[in-house]
């Protein structure tokens, strides 16, 4: 039987869907000004707002389960394939956060026009704007709203869609009202509950198992994670205890020979180096180019060093909770189709760790869904997509302040097409 949130988690969940209305209600009087006040807050925000904006920004509903996938399937060392970005992160904090801030942009397309200018680069423009704030954006959603699908399955008894067009609604809702100001405060919110429930999450998993096992008391007795990990490693056959803590691919690694992990820390970074559409957004939101270089520092430590390791931890202990999951085995599916190709597809699974009370099991599905509701956010117009449609095709036909009224169209549309 799956497990069902509680009155109380239903009741803060309610409170939660209250308080972020009403953060978008109290910022609604100012929000529709103009185009820099809807969507980057007039260009008052304090380096420690913008940056944790960010890192709540790339905290999605299918980030944590990625994270411990990767680390179920690969080990540790499987996250460089996200973790070379670091590398973008810092190019962009130490070259291009402070340029963002002086050029005053609001979207990244922008800047295509003023430097290059004429009709070429308006039309360049027009398309970036069409097609990342549209095409790329809808197919980013689809895998974000399957996860969805996963976390809602996995807390509530509802039908998944309704579970997604209620956090949709809800996301549309406070954005349109109060604009980019609104939004990064429900981020910070958000990234609270959950950061908060994976923590928790990650405290009650290794506490089941007996702690880290770290000690030699630990490793007499067989107790703790890191005992009890190497041995279902072994069990399982094929790897060992080091290959799957190693925090450097070794080179055997099996999705990370030596010469991809070569290319990744050489090349596998430049297409972000400069920063993307919702990091350029709040780099212009920073009161001062100073401001908007610590938001880049504090996303760039926060996103890479510190958020992964909670997932990192339920990852390994999964390997030992449920160490027979077809997840964790090469289990594939083949179809052949009429063209005579194969299809081959690896099931993906939703890892819940069993025990406690059905409140800590609630805590732990708030903050996936406060994830899940971030995820919203960083498709609405506020963040990246619409302003870009707004900002870079809409406005310069026309005109500001029609074009601020007319925001709220590109937001509504894309969740149009992504349900």
């Amino acid at each position: 039987m799956r497990p069902t949130l509680s009155t109380l988690d239903l009741a803060l969940v309610g409170l939660y869907a209250v308080l972020a209305v009403a953060v978008g209600a109290w910022f609604s009087r100012n929000a529709g000004r103009g185009l820099e006040t809807f969507f980057v807050g007039d260009r008052k925000l304090p380096w420690w707002l913008a940056g944790t904006s960010m890192v709540a920004t790339t905290f999605a509903a299918d980030t944590p389960l990625a994270v411990t996938g990767i680390v179920a399937r690969d080990g540790i060392s499987g996250n460089w394939i996200w973790w070379s970005w670091a590398i973008a992160h810092l190019s962009a904090t130490f070259f291009f956060a402070r340029l963002w801030r002086r050029s005053e942009v609001i979207t990244d397309a922008e800047i295509t026009e003023l430097r290059y200018g004429g009709r070429p680069a308006a039309a360049l423009r027009a398309v970036k704007a069409v097609y990342f704030g549209l095409f790329v954006n809808c197919l980013t959603m689809a895998w974000v709203i399957a996860a969805m699908v996963k976390i809602s399955r996995a807390f509530f008894d509802v039908e998944p869609a309704w579970v997604i067009a209620g956090c949709v609604a809800l996301a549309v809702g406070y954005t349109v009202l109060g604009g980019f100001r609104s939004v990064v405060v429900t981020d910070l919110v958000q990234f609270a509950l959950g950061m908060g429930g994976a923590l928790l999450l990650a405290v009650l998993v290794v506490q089941s198992l007996g702690g880290l096992g770290t000690s030699a008391a630990s490793r007499e007795s067989g107790q703790g994670l890191i005992p009890r990990l190497e041995r279902a490693v072994e069990a399982s056959g094929g790897r060992t205890l080091d290959s799957v803590l190693d925090f450097v691919p070794p080179a055997d690694h099996p999705t990370l020979p030596p010469i991809f992990f070569a290319v990744l820390l050489i090349a596998g970074w430049w297409r972000y180096a400069e920063g993307n559409g919702y990091l350029v957004q709040r780099f212009a939101a920073c009161r001062t180019e100073g401001e908007a270089q610590g938001a880049s520092l504090w996303f760039a430590v926060a996103h890479n060093a510190l958020r992964p390791w909670p997932w990192i931890l339920v990852g390994l202990a999964s390997l030992v909770i449920y160490p027979q999951l077809p997840g964790t085995a090469p289990a594939v599916l083949t179809a052949t189709t009429a063209a005579g190709s194969t299809i081959e597809v690896r099931p993906a699974r939703l890892d819940v760790a069993t025990g406690g009370s059905l409140e800590i099991a609630g805590l732990s599905g708030r903050g996936c869904s406060a994830a899940a509701i971030l995820t919203r956010s960083a498709a609405s117009p506020s963040l990246d997509q619409a302003p870009v449609v707004t900002v870079d095709a809409a406005a310069p036909a026309v005109g500001d302040p029609a074009s601020v009224r007319f925001g709220a169209f590109p937001e509504t549309g894309l969740y149009s097409l992504l349900l």
